[in-house]
């Protein structure tokens, strides 16, 4: 496991180490949550290597559901900071070699592309998702009929849905909602 990039202070350590405590108490079906975005992960036998990109990874608890689910899988995870970084870093250290960790802005990088899965969890920001350019850096971070998997505190309005299939002119994205239990909402970006 590496981590790389800036270091951007967003939690106190305090609070980064109080923070899967306070989550699991403030978010409703929070692990109900986790197996629904597992399942969207495909089951392919002949995957020899799932890349999953996970844009605000936190303490890592999406990551380690995910990676102890899945042999073949290798994760790149972001997060702006330092602080979570490294209780997730700490809480992953059986999965080093299968786990890259980066320090960064989600919307301020480029990433690589060859991502079979990618995912988001946003409370806050959320406009910021439905960018022209931050959804063509999604896009092309993945695979043919890669999945973005996209998890926002409040319904997205039903024009802001619209966009990411019309970006670019074209019919790119396949779009469902996978969850609705308020006050979250689970929507998965098909790469079409």
């Amino acid at each position: 496991m590496r981590l790389s990039g800036r270091t951007h202070f967003i939690y106190t350590a305090e609070e980064a180490v109080l923070y899967d405590t306070v989550i699991e108490r403030e978010i409703p079906c929070y692990h109900e949550l986790h197996r629904v975005i597992r399942d969207v992960f495909p089951y392919d036998d002949t995957i020899q290597e799932l890349r999953y990109l996970e844009l605000g990874i936190g303490t890592g608890n999406l990551t380690k559901y995910i990676i102890e689910a899945h042999a073949n899988i290798r994760v790149d995870g972001y997060d702006i900071s330092h602080q979570m970084l490294e209780i997730a870093h700490s809480k992953l250290q059986n999965y080093s070699e299968r786990i890259q960790l980066h320090c960064a802005d989600v919307f301020e990088v480029s990433f690589s592309n060859n991502y079979h899965v990618a995912s988001i969890f946003l409370c806050e920001d959320q406009e910021r998702i439905f960018t022209k350019d931050f959804l063509s850096r999604i896009y092309h971070s993945l695979l043919s009929k890669g999945v973005f998997i996209v998890c926002c505190s409040a319904k997205i309005p039903e024009d802001s849905i619209e966009y990411p299939k019309t970006f670019l002119n074209t019919r790119l994205w396949a779009v469902r909602v996978l969850w609705e239990n308020s006050p979250f909402m689970l929507y998965e970006f098909r790469k079409l």
